[in-house]
């Protein structure tokens, strides 16, 4: 076969139905919640606590609430693609098989490599969110650990080593970098979290899916008592302007419509992340019931919580006061509740969580795709020598 015809060779829609109805890679033992519960995973994130808060106070005042409808919107139209594709093609890989349906192996191939890279970069970024939340907890509670456990190596530290190699092998510079104060040299809570749940991972995918369905409940159940505690502290009179009148800073524009659509394009990042449901395709008992059904439903309901939790933040306190690192932390202090910040620590933790489990699962599944139609040569002899199970070895 020429070059240019592998590089664009499809596989019909036809042929993934009947290879996805015959393969039995993977065990079908998810059901729509399970399903549902690593949409939510994927999508809410400890950005629930952060984003809203900011945006009102920077950009949109109130009116974040229609930022994020807009944001919504736009996102449900790709959920419903994603239904509509999870439908249609039952296969594991997720954009990755749709792409090579539709576009051809070469596109299918890009696709597949760039979910690898944003899904490890993702990772990476959450576990040390989640070491971050963990060391406070810690820290609460009268633990400690050794500083140099405490994070990964910074940029001063490593230039500081690289300048005294180069110096012991014999160079000689003018400037060399001062010896770091940071004294971090390596995130163990953060590997070891990754590691926890990579193990979860390769143990099954059913226990790994209850661990994930508990660990989402925990996070919704934590959101849900922040909104209804929020509730109580309501003023109506925060609501107004609902659209503040639109001003300029030092050249940059605030507020207005204007200032409702930037904050949208902001805030579309925290309502995507459906997509990680749709890699497990193999994996669900009934893939072309449950799956658009997942998709929606998890976008449905972190919709319905990030709405909620817009309407009570700038509802409890003047929107300019949520300028902060923790808008939901400094609302509920301005307010006299402190005891909200247990509730708002368990669930960012079981939120980071589940954002963890979702997209680790998520890529495996994009690498066992690849490995499997051969577009990964060392993958493809992983998977000859485990017997085509890397994933789930029950």
């Amino acid at each position: 076969m020429r070059w240019s015809q592998a590089l664009t060779r499809h596989k019909s829609i036809a042929q993934l139905q009947q290879d996805a109805g015959a393969r039995r890679d993977l065990r079908r033992v998810l059901g729509i919640w399970q399903l549902t519960a690593i949409g939510i995973g994927g999508i809410i994130g400890v950005g629930i606590f952060v984003l809203a808060g900011q945006q009102a106070a920077v950009n949109a005042g109130p009116a974040v609430f229609i930022s994020f409808l807009i944001a919504g919107v736009a996102s449900a139209a790709a959920a419903l693609c994603y239904a509509e594709f999870a439908g249609l093609i039952p296969v594991t890989g997720s954009a990755y098989t749709y792409g090579y349906a539709v576009l051809g192996e070469f596109a299918a191939w890009v696709i597949g490599w760039d979910l690898l890279l944003e899904y490890a970069l993702i990772v990476g970024v959450v576990a040390i969110g989640w070491s971050g939340y963990m060391q406070v907890l810690l820290s609460a509670a009268g633990l400690h650990l050794p500083r140099w456990m405490q994070g990964n190596l910074s940029s001063d530290t490593l230039a500081y080593y690289w300048d005294r190699a180069a110096m012991w092998v014999g160079f000689t510079l003018d400037h060399p970098a001062p010896r770091p104060t940071s004294g971090h040299v390596f995130n163990v809570i953060a590997a070891a979290v990754s590691l926890g749940i990579a193990g979860l991972l390769t143990i099954g995918t059913e226990w790994g899916a209850r661990f994930n369905t508990t660990v989402v409940a925990i996070k919704v159940i934590g959101v849900a008592l922040v909104i209804v505690a929020g509730v109580y502290y309501v003023n109506p009179a925060n609501w107004h302007p609902f659209v503040p009148p639109r001003v300029v800073i030092d050249g940059v524009g605030h507020f207005g419509w204007r200032g409702v659509l930037t904050a949208a394009s902001v805030v579309f990042f925290a309502v995507f992340g459906y997509d990680t449901l749709t890699t497990a395709a193999e994996e669900s008992r009934d893939p072309q019931r449950d799956l658009p059904r997942a998709v929606l439903l998890s976008l449905g309901i972190s919709m319905a919580l990030y709405l909620a939790i817009s309407l009570v933040l700038t509802g409890m306190v003047p929107y300019p006061e949520l300028n902060s690192n923790a808008p939901v932390a400094s609302a509920f202090a301005a307010v006299g509740a402190h005891w909200v910040m247990v509730a708002i620590s368990v669930a960012a933790v079981a939120g980071i969580t589940s954002v963890l489990f979702a997209f680790m699962l998520a890529a495996a599944r994009i690498w066992f795709a690849l490995a499997r139609d051969g577009c990964c040569r060392a993958g493809s002899r992983a998977r000859i020598r485990a017997g085509a199970r890397p994933i789930d070895r029950r």
